[in-house]
């Protein structure tokens, strides 16, 4: 894809081309109408008249092609200093206040971790617990999931339910077959 530079340059050639052209015309359409008062002719031709009128829109046309270049020309430039803004702004840099890293902030291995970037860190003293009854919230560091009271509290209120889902359907290949076999496949 061409650079902007170089699509005004292709432009402002050819805006040179049509102002050659445009000069080349009005020097010819000059040089009939300076042989016609010449010959003396009170009246043009209608061959005449065709001949001057092909070269004044030879003219026009020029001066056409030349303003289309301008127009262009001026639209590439515009274009190329937005683009040069919209650079310069997207390498802007602005401080979010956070500190950037090194220093005490760096985690090294074998190190505990400080503060990093302002984020709070886990402790081992305080443990997120619920309001209401006081029992642990979270999971504690080395603590397996099921072994938590609220997932074992969970599992015990839903071991009905997968007791009747697995009594129903005898285990997973039995559920999927079911499913398959049964309007369920055109949800």
């Amino acid at each position: 894809m061409a650079t902007y530079a170089e699509m005004i340059q292709q432009y402002e050639s050819k805006r040179r081309d049509a102002e050659r052209r445009q000069a080349d015309a009005k020097k010819l359409a000059e040089s009939y109408f300076k042989s016609l008062e010449a010959a003396g002719l009170e009246r043009m031709t209608p061959e005449q008249e065709e001949m001057s009128e092909r070269l004044l829109a030879k003219a026009r046309d020029a001066k056409e092609a030349i303003g289309q270049a301008d127009g262009a020309i001026k639209a590439l430039r515009e274009a190329e200093a937005e683009d040069a803004e919209a650079d310069k702004l997207s390498r802007e840099t602005h401080s979010t206040g956070v500190a950037l890293p090194g220093g005490a902030h760096t985690v090294e291995p074998g190190k505990v971790a400080g503060n990093l970037y302002g984020a709070p860190v886990a402790s081992d003293s305080a443990a997120w617990r619920y309001s209401d009854s006081g029992r642990p919230a979270a999971v504690e560091r080395g603590q397996k999931f099921a072994e938590h009271a609220e997932a074992r509290a969970y599992a015990q209120r839903q071991a009905e339910q997968d007791r009747l889902i697995a009594g129903t359907h005898g285990g997973l290949a039995q559920q999927i077959r079911s499913l398959s076999t049964s309007g369920a496949k055109d949800l």
